[in-house]
């Protein structure tokens, strides 16, 4: 993995990090209350977008004014569902590849029973890391978009 890789990983994981509820603050640390007033059909229509994202409509405005919009908002919750997917997969492969690991290690030491890893298999498992690393690629190729917004 190179630098630059590795510095996108590392601006991946602290996006899907942000994604998290915040930490309580110390004590009257958010001592400080703004209020909005609304007509009831703007609370709908941005309880409605709120509930599309899953967060609640504090949430929501707080995103849209720290990212850039209700577009942008909605653009880094799409974001973060991938990033999620993305890493998910990740876990997947990683998985497998320690079994085929372990399975050519057994079959090399001579373990009784113990099927030696194909070619087909390691193909298979280098073909899904490939995609998966195709996969963060694209993903922090969007982000990089959206953060120069």
């Amino acid at each position: 993995m190179t630098t630059s890789d590795a510095e996108a990983l590392a601006e991946v994981t602290a996006i899907a990090r942000r994604g998290r509820r915040r930490r309580n603050a110390s004590q009257g640390a958010r001592s400080c209350k703004t209020e909005i007033k609304l007509t009831p059909e703007e609370l709908a229509e941005f309880r409605a977008r709120a509930d599309e994202l899953g967060i609640t409509v504090p949430a929501y405005f707080i995103r849209m004014a720290s990212v850039g919009g209700t577009d942008a908002a909605a653009e880094y919750e799409q974001l973060r569902d991938e990033l999620k997917m993305v890493l998910r997969f990740l876990a997947a492969v990683s998985t497998n590849v320690n079994q085929l690991a372990r399975q050519a290690n057994a079959a090399a030491a001579g373990v009784e029973g113990v099927v030696p890893v194909t070619g087909e298999q390691l193909a298979a498992m280098l073909g899904a890391l490939g995609r998966s690393l195709a996969g963060v690629d694209a993903l922090t190729a969007k982000i990089r978009r959206v953060g120069r917004r």
